[in-house]
């Protein structure tokens, strides 16, 4: 193995899981977040707990990226959390990607798209 392709390697390892948002089960059927409602971002790595975080959303199934948050503090040795009070326009093929910071290919991506709705209004 080339030594760029074993640095690649242990780099990609890093950052294990975007933990949510994440399907719901088995079937690849991913959550709706509503516009104006505050949600954990989640995340596990192998870091140490003095590592930063670049937290980036997709509207679009990953063509675009725009920054949801720079430089987050790990929660911990080998976690990472992020609270998102959903904004921007609804879609159903949101993504949510976290990497060590300046370093987003190193990162991992939310498992499935999901939807960012509208709030419902219900009549009684």
């Amino acid at each position: 193995m080339r030594y760029w392709q074993a640095a690649q390697l242990e780099a990609v390892q890093e950052l294990q899981k975007v933990l949510k948002p994440r399907k719901r089960s088995l079937i690849q059927v991913a959550v709706a977040w509503v516009l104006g409602t505050s949600h954990a971002i989640t995340w596990t790595h192998n870091y140490d707990a003095a590592q930063t975080f670049d937290i980036d959303f997709s509207p679009d199934a990953g063509a675009t990226w725009t920054p949801l948050a720079l430089h987050v503090q790990a929660a911990t040795a080998t976690t990472g959390s992020f609270t998102w009070t959903v904004g921007g326009n609804a879609t159903p093929r949101a993504l949510i990607r976290v990497g060590p910071s300046g370093r987003p290919g190193d990162g991992d991506t939310s498992d499935v798209p999901f939807a960012v709705a509208f709030p419902t209004i219900v009549r009684p």
